[in-house]
Order: structure tokens, then C-alpha cells, then sequence
């Protein structure tokens, strides 16, 4: 399904094109680029589809979330939805009701999920090779299968840097595109070319790791596979210095 986007081109004087910018140059050389634009990318329906798949992650560890039983009764916990993202956690041996948990919030899922330890927001950079492949992820948002070249090597999904230096390497000029992007990269392992998924955590049943990297004591690299994990917020175009 198509979504509609609006590009804000970003003032200058602004101090939200400051810190795009300080942040771009942070890994980029500024002595050989000259930024052009920076465009602030509002599409209503990837933001929403964004700010919501942290209750995934949430449900996924209301377990290790659930208090200890007035009655010393272990790992028997059941959790019962609510209206507004609330839940009740009820022993099931003694079947009293523990502990109730709102979640009404985007800021309550964060702080949820922050303590199970699988939300982790992160600014990540991707380069592209052409305003045609940037409209089509202001659309759809990072989709390996829509989104142009892509590597495969830690994975078949949608691949963000840390650093945008790296992410020059994939644009083209001689105006190169690149997005600053929000990703929830949540808990990670290793990748490998021929993943389409992330693998389970050992030891924890069906529970899959939240994305892969390079790296994991250091990562530099992430995949994603889940599209609603990123959000497109920033295009920067930008030029070298000796093509101006």
C-alpha cells in the first residue's frame, strides 16, 4: 500500500538543520562536501506503523516484566490485554491478580521495553543512488525487496551505518542522497548472508533476536527485516566540493 509524504526542506538558521548537519559531519570529512538540502520527511502512516511496533517488543517480554507472587509461586505468571495497551498479571497457581501495567503511552512502552532490555533507538545512516529509489522509501520505508542495491552479506534486509562515511559508499553524484534515519535496532547477533530473519535467542524458546550486525561488541553495520523498525526522518542531498 502506497503512503503519502510531504519533504520539508529544513532553514538553515534552523537549530534542527544544525544538529542534522553536525551530526552527518561527525563520520564525513567536511572539508571535501558542501550539504545542498536538508529535507524533513513527514509521512503520517510510516511514523504511526513506527511508534507502534515497540508494543510488539513489549508483549514479547511482558514475561520477564511480571512481579513475584505474594504466595512464593515461580515463573507461573499468565498476562491478560487490556483496553489501552494495560495488562494484569495473574499467578496461575494461586489466580490473584499481582500486578496491573498501563502501557497507554508511547513513553511507557520505551520505558517497559528499556527494562527488558530489547528497545534500542538508534541514528543510522543509509545511502542511496537516486531520487527515484529515495521517493519510493519516503513511501514504503526501507524495503530490501523495493528499496534498489542492497548487500546481502550479514542478510537479506534493509542494512544502516553508523557512520555516514560508510553510507557515502552506496550514493552516487554528483549529488549524493543519504537518510538519517530512526532505527529499533532492540536486541542483535551476528549476521549471515544467508538469513531472512534474525535467529532465535538460545535459551529463550521462539524468541528471535530484534536485528543483526557486524560486529557485535562494536557493531557498525545493522539489518533490519522488519520495516517497521526504521523510520526515514531526514533526506540530506549533498556534492563535493570540487564538482561545485
Amino acid at each position: 500500500m502506497a503512503h503519502e509524504f510531504e519533504l520539508i526542506e529544513l532553514e538553515e538558521k534552523l537549530p534542527e538543520f544544525d544538529g542534522v548537519k553536525s551530526a552527518f559531519f561527525a563520520t564525513l570529512d567536511q572539508k571535501n562536501f558542501n550539504i545542498c538540502n536538508i529535507y524533513r520527511i513527514q509521512n503520517l502512516a510510516l511514523w504511526n506503523e513506527f511508534n507502534i511496533y515497540p508494543m510488539g517488543v513489549v508483549i514479547t517480554t511482558l514475561g520477564s516484566y511480571a512481579p513475584s507472587c505474594h504466595n512464593d509461586h515461580a515463573h507461573r505468571f499468565s498476562y491478560t490485554p487490556k483496553a489501552g495497551f494495560a495488562f494484569s498479571f495473574k499467578c496461575s497457581a494461586c489466580m490473584i491478580i499481582q500486578a496491573r501495567v498501563s502501557l497507554s503511552t508511547r513513553d511507557r512502552k520505551k520505558s517497559l521495553a528499556k527494562k527488558t532490555g530489547r528497545l534500542d533507538e538508534r541514528t543510522l545512516y543509509h545511502g542511496t543512488d537516486s531520487y527515484d529509489t529515495c521517493y519510493g522509501i519516503c513511501t514504503n520505508n526501507f524495503d530490501f525487496r523495493l528499496s534498489g542495491k542492497h548487500a546481502t552479506v550479514l542478510g537479506k534486509g534493509s542494512y544502516f551505518a553508523a557512520s555516514a562515511k560508510y553510507s557515502h559508499t552506496y550514493t552516487r553524484g554528483p549529488v549524493h542522497l543519504m537518510f538519517q534515519a530512526k532505527i529499533l535496532v532492540g536486541s542483535y547477533t551476528k549476521g549471515s548472508w544467508d538469513m531472512t530473519c534474525p535467529p532465535k535467542i538460545p535459551g529463550e524458546g521462539h524468541r528471535r533476536y530484534d536485528s543483526c550486525v557486524d560486529n557485535t561488541t562494536n557493531p557498525s553495520i545493522f539489518v533490519v527485516f522488519d520495516r517497521n523498525q526504521c523510520y526515514p526522518e531526514y533526506l540530506i542531498s549533498y556534492k563535493d566540493k570540487c564538482s561545485m
